[in-house]
């Protein structure tokens, strides 16, 4: 659960938490695939880390990615989803993310947890990836 600015709370409900007393629902994001961290940059960009689907895990059919999102939600980019999740730049299972001030990304990730097996992903695997914003 992160605070944001204006007094939001972003709550990555995964089926177990609940939002704390004294906090109401406002909206929510529904196409995301189970988030595990979001990070909302200077202008106002949320990155949101998502570990992707729970069951056939294989390091082609994971469906991790990042998301970058306007307060709205609306996906204003996506990566780290397009196949092998052991390739630089794909994800296993993002779990940390954040933005320094020069705009690149950080990706923390868990290539062994209780949806990746032992030996579903080689050893060696990335754990931790940066992603440096070039000019458009």
């Amino acid at each position: 659960m992160r605070v944001g600015q204006g007094d939001f709370v972003y709550e990555l409900d995964q089926g177990w938490g609940r939002l704390p007393d004294g906090w109401e629902y406002v909206d929510e994001w529904s196409d995301v695939r189970q988030p595990d961290d979001v990070y909302r940059d200077a202008a106002g960009n949320y990155y949101v880390a998502e570990l992707g689907h729970l069951d056939g895990a294989t390091p082609t059919t994971l469906g991790a990615r990042v998301t970058v999102r306007d307060r709205g939600g609306r996906i204003l980019c996506a990566f780290g989803d397009a196949g092998d999740a052991t390739v630089p730049g794909n994800m296993a299972s993002p779990h940390g993310i954040c933005v320094d001030s020069k705009g690149n990304l950080f990706v923390g990730e868990v290539t062994y947890t209780s949806r990746i097996s032992r030996g579903v992903l080689p050893a060696g695997t990335h754990v931790f990836q940066r992603f440096e914003r070039v000019a458009r």
